[in-house]
């Protein structure tokens, strides 16, 4: 971003608030509140703050193994449960040639 945007600086904390607001903005769904799109953007976005300390902790050269693999847990949980899902009964966005309905 320094080549792109010539002094313009973003620490880390502020880019996982700025992109956490826009993948809010982007893909979570108001009408469906409780969709499991809707709660794996949270759980998502639950992550940055976990993860911005891992990212200070490592600074320091602390090793906090045990919060990154408790995140990592919860991700694995939730993909070996994806299979188990029944599909949406909604219609989809696209046809089958890919054009707008």
């Amino acid at each position: 971003m320094d080549k792109l945007l010539l002094d313009f600086d973003l620490n880390a904390t502020t880019w996982v608030y700025v992109s956490s607001l826009i993948a809010i903005a982007v893909y979570f769904k108001f009408s469906r509140f409780w969709s499991v799109r809707n709660l794996d953007l949270v759980g998502l976005v639950a992550m940055g703050p976990g993860l911005l300390l891992c990212q200070r902790w490592r600074e320091r050269g602390l090793c906090r193994l045990p919060l990154a693999l408790r995140r990592l847990r919860v991700l694995l949980l939730r993909m070996l449960m994806d299979p188990m899902m029944a599909p949406s009964p909604l219609e989809p966005n696209l046809s089958v040639g890919g054009s707008f309905l």
